[in-house]
Parts: structure tokens; C-alpha cells; sequence
């Protein structure tokens, strides 16, 4: 019952009923407008899209059927994507943000709703302007689906990927808008939510485009789209695939990525949405405790590092490995993001130290160090289990970057701890983050070097980095060795 409140009241606060009505039919002549458009695109075509046949290169696709409804279909499917993939998290996150620095959020979590009540009321209420106005494009893909114009397995894999992307996207918005521990502009946070989500939905759609990426298409809602469109030979594939591309279709391999795209998609954004969820609860009940507690930054990290390795499987040798030090690189800020969530103020782990008992890695006021540590051994065990049967010895190069790249990630959790118990401002945080992203970014420079055979001009940028791979981190974590000396000095006296 607390959750249809909170839903009502907060629906009531964005969408009064009067407004309601107005949004409807803004709605249907949105609606409206997507037919007109397709039907002076329609009339103005010459034909259909179909294949290309020139003196050096001929595709002949066969004839393709084609009329105003199936046109604006896809504009239909475009706007309700951009709505909930993009627009409607971004809404939530300045909603949130907005409510922080008018001070009623704390007002809000005093109020007898339970903390999953608020977070239903705030991500269904918060963008209820928006879902009215969608209301029309979605009558308009149902009305589409329903006479035949797409295939029926379209139409449910569609609004199946949208109902449960969409799902996952607000809660992600209304993560990252509870996660600072001070007020931060809120269109600054609803800027970049869409940002990146707007990013994802591109390399998503990008790489079910292509028959090597398109075990990835599934990591965004949007790249589920995609490949739920190209299956069929229809306008969809006609439109976004270029002529020469379409025998690209003729592999069975292929085909059955697409096709299990939309499926892996809908499981993943469900259990994403459980993850974020549970998260948003846990702030809203706790706000002096940390976003994540550690086991749901664990799981976070896992569920990402086994979409982005397991796939894997699929390349060629030398591919495969190249891609485990790409996906390598591309999780060491989504596992410093993950700790730095997951890590307590100087305040709580002070406390912890100060009782005097040692603290088990996945309590809230630990350091992050466990943590951090069982995120790098499940990459390495995930990427044994990927790439495992692929790799056959070693050479003196590949021991060299893998002895540097172990002492990279073991030195992560010292960063982060000291960002986040020395310096009290959100400013100074930031400025150091700055620094340390630039000092890790050149480890990572060193050792691509290092992997590549770097030739002699480039060996002082290696053997520099390499003296600050190892100056750095023991300097950081000398500093935090004082503090902790002195945090304990203090309980005794």
C-alpha cells in the first residue's frame, strides 16, 4: 500500500490530473506527427531501400515491402529509446538532485514510506511528464505489431528490452544522484547521467552492427534494439546496414547473437536494476553509511567483468587476448568507481579502527582493500576460464606485463582509500582523483608499450612510469600509514 502512495504523490506533485489530459494528447498528435513524417518520406523515396550492384561489387537483396506504418515504426522506436534510455533517467537524477539542495530529501526519508517506497514514487513520478508523452509513439509499435507490420517476436522482444532497460536507466540516474555526500548541481549530474547513457546506447547499437562485436550488443538496452531489428530482413536492416554489408546475414553465428541479444539483455537489466535498487534503498534508510555495501560492489564488478570477458570465447586467438587487456583497461575505473562508492568517510573507518577489532572485509566501515583484491582475482579467474585453452606459454615480454599489471591493480585500493578518508571536500577529492587517473593512466600507457615491443625512443617514458609505478603507491600509502598512527593515538589518549 506504501508504494501506490508514494507513486500517487509523486505522480500528483510532477502530473497533476488537468495536466494529465493535456500530456495525452500531446501524445497522440506526437503520434500524429511520426505518421505524417513517414508518409512524406514515403511518398518522396523511390523505392524501398535495397541491394547495390556497381562494377566492382554487386549484393542483390531481394524486393522489400514497405509503407507508411512500417517507417514509423522506427521513428516510434527511436523516440520511446530516447525517452527511457536517456531522457527520463536524466529527469530523475536533477529531480533528486533538486530535492537535496531545497533540503526536502532529509524531510523525505523522515516520512513513514519505506525507503522502496520512495525510491518507486521517485522513479515513476519523477519523469511522469515524460512517460505520458510516450504513451502515443508505444500505442503507435503496439498498433504496428498488432497488424503485422513487424513480427510479432519484435514487437514483445521490444517492449520487453525497453520495459526492463528503462527500468534499469532510471535507477542508475537515481543512483549516481544519491551517491555525493554534499549538494552538486544537478544539471551538471542529469548532463552527464545522459551523457553516458545517450555513449552506451551509441557503442551498443555500433557493435551489434558488426558480426565480431555483436556479443557485446546485449551491455546496453540500446545495442538490444539493434539487434533486434537487424534478425529479420526487414526496413530496419535495409535502412541502418549498408548494401555491401548484407551477406553478413548468410552466418548462422551471427544471427544467433543477435538473437540472443534481446534475451541476455532483459536478464541483465533485470539484475541490475535488483543491484541499484537495493543500493537506493540502503542510502535513503542509511545516509551516513556508504552507497554500495561491499558484496553489492562485488557483484556489480562481476556481473560486468563476465559480459565483458565471457564473449570472448568466440574470437580468434590473438583477439581474444587483446581484448582481455582492452576490457583490463576499461575495468580499472568501474572498479575504482565501484570501491570509491563502497568505501566509508574518514569518520566511520575511523570509528572502526578505533573499536579495536578487526573489521572483515565486506563491513561497511572496512577499507577497501579486500574488496578491490577479490575484484582482481575474479577478472583473472574469469579471464582464465575465457581465454585459458587459447593461451600455450609466455615469453619474457607477457611475464613482464603481467607482473606489472598485478602490481597495478594491487596498489588500486590505496588510492582509494586515500581520497576518500584525507581530504574532506568534494573539491579536493576530485583534484586528487585527477592526478591519480593521470598516474594510472600512464601505467597503462607503459605497459601497452611494454606488451607492443616499444621501441628506443619511447623506453625513458617506459622506465619513468616504471619508477612511478613504484614510488607512488608506497608514497600514498606511507601517508595513510601516518594517518592511521595518528586516528589510533588519538582513541588512546
Amino acid at each position: 500500500m506504501s508504494i501506490l502512495t508514494a507513486i500517487s504523490a509523486f505522480t500528483h506533485r510532477t502530473a497533476r490530473r488537468p495536466a494529465r489530459l493535456q500530456l495525452l494528447a500531446y501524445s497522440g498528435g506526437l503520434a500524429t506527427l511520426l505518421v505524417v513524417l513517414a508518409e512524406w518520406i514515403v511518398a518522396r523515396a523511390e523505392g524501398p531501400p535495397g541491394g547495390l550492384c556497381d562494377d566492382d561489387f554487386c549484393t542483390h537483396a531481394p524486393p522489400l515491402a514497405w509503407g507508411v506504418l512500417g517507417v514509423a515504426d522506427l521513428f516510434a522506436v527511436a523516440v520511446l529509446a530516447l525517452g527511457l534510455l536517456v531522457i527520463a533517467p536524466a529527469m530523475v537524477a536533477a529531480a533528486v538532485a533538486a530535492e537535496r539542495r531545497a533540503g526536502t530529501l532529509d524531510q523525505l526519508r523522515t516520512t513513514p514510506l519505506s525507503p522502496l517506497a520512495l525510491v518507486c514514487g521517485i522513479v515513476v513520478g519523477a519523469p511522469a511528464r515524460l512517460y505520458l508523452l510516450l504513451v502515443g509513439p508505444l500505442v503507435l509499435h503496439v498498433v504496428c505489431g498488432l497488424l503485422g507490420v513487424i513480427p510479432a517476436d519484435t514487437l514483445v522482444s521490444s517492449v520487453s528490452i525497453l520495459a526492463t532497460g528503462g527500468l534499469a536507466s532510471v535507477l542508475l540516474g537515481l543512483t549516481v544522484a544519491l551517491a555525493p555526500r554534499q549538494e552538486t548541481g544537478g544539471a551538471l549530474v542529469a548532463l552527464g547521467v545522459a551523457a553516458v547513457l545517450g555513449f552506451g546506447g551509441f557503442l551498443g547499437a555500433a557493435l551489434s552492427g558488426e558480426p565480431t562485436g555483436s556479443g557485446w550488443a546485449f551491455l546496453h538496452p540500446g545495442g538490444a534494439l539493434q539487434a533486434m531489428g537487424l534478425q529479420h530482413d526487414g526496413l530496419w536492416r535495409r535502412l541502418l546496414m549498408s548494401p555491401w554489408r548484407l551477406h553478413w546475414f548468410d552466418e548462422t553465428a551471427y544471427l544467433a547473437r543477435l538473437a540472443a541479444a534481446p534475451f541476455l539483455s532483459c536478464l541483465s537489466s533485470l539484475a541490475l536494476a535488483i543491484v541499484l535498487a537495493a543500493a537506493c534503498c540502503r542510502k535513503l534508510a542509511f545516509p551516513h553509511r556508504p552507497l554500495l555495501s561491499k558484496l553489492q560492489a562485488l557483484a556489480l564488478f562481476l556481473g560486468l567483468a563476465a559480459a565483458a570477458l565471457l564473449p570472448a570465447r568466440a574470437l580468434e586467438h590473438s583477439d581474444a587476448l587483446f581484448h582481455m587487456m582492452v576490457s583490463g583497461t576499461i575495468l580499472i575505473p568501474v572498479c575504482l568507481v565501484l570501491a570509491v562508492f563502497a568505501t566509508p568517510t574518514y569518520e566511520a573507518w575511523a570509528l572502526g579502527l578505533r573499536t579495536g577489532g578487526r573489521l572483515p572485509w565486506w563491513s561497511d566501515d572496512a577499507a577497501p582493500y579486500g574488496l578491490m583484491w577479490t575484484m582482481a582475482a575474479a577478472f583473472v579467474g574469469l579471464g582464465w576460464a575465457a581465454l585459458s585453452w587459447r593461451v600455450h606459454g609466455l615469453c619474457d615480454r607477457e611475464v613482464v606485463v603481467i607482473a606489472w599489471s598485478t602490481v597495478l591493480a594491487l596498489s588500486l585500493p590505496v588510492y582509494v582509500l586515500f581520497i576518500a578518508t584525507r581530504y574532506p571536500t568534494a573539491a579536493a577529492r576530485w583534484a586528487l582523483g585527477v592526478a591519480v587517473t593521470g598516474h594510472l593512466l600512464g601505467q597503462v600507457i607503459a605497459i601497452a608499450l611494454v606488451h607492443d615491443r616499444y621501441r628506443s625512443p619511447e623506453m625513458l617514458f617506459v622506465q619513468v612510469a616504471g619508477v612511478a609505478g613504484a614510488i607512488v603507491p608506497a608514497w600514498v600509502a606511507f601517508r595513510q600509514a601516518a594517518l592511521r598512527r595518528r586516528t589510533l593515538a588519538a582513541r588512546s589518549t
